[in-house]
């Protein structure tokens, strides 16, 4: 019982974290089409709660953490442990590998920045 209760935890929050992803990932066309000083004060403004210290960070790092111990809970179901671990690779190729080599740097420009000081190459 206890490991059917883990894994539905874990699939509930790899479920919420790939939601705040697939939400990035439907606004690209139109954010592509703002102007600098509109994408710096939405970013700086609208999103503020997918990271730290809002609950997007506990999402993103709970799911990853969450399936790194089901791969480790299931070690000893043979077929379950391969799909699991096969899952949670997935994940820390998402977080925090990509998330750290190319979204946090533009994180972090766009943060610094305000509508009257875009950056030169913010797009």
């Amino acid at each position: 019982m206890f490991l059917k209760i883990w894994r539905l935890l874990t699939l509930i929050l790899v479920a919420l974290f790939m939601g705040l992803e697939f939400a990035h990932t439907l606004e690209l066309p139109a954010k592509m089409q703002y102007d600098g000083a509109l994408y710096v004060t939405i970013q700086n403004s609208l999103y503020r709660y997918f990271g730290a210290p809002g609950p997007g960070a506990l999402i993103t790092v709970g799911a990853v953490l969450w399936a790194i111990a089901l791969t480790v809970l299931v070690r000893k179901h043979r077929s379950a442990f391969w799909w699991t671990l096969a899952a949670t690779v997935c994940l820390l190729i998402a977080f925090p590998l990509i998330y750290f080599l190319r979204i946090e740097p533009v994180n972090v420009a766009i943060e610094q920045a305000n509508a009257g000081s875009v950056p030169t190459d913010w797009q």
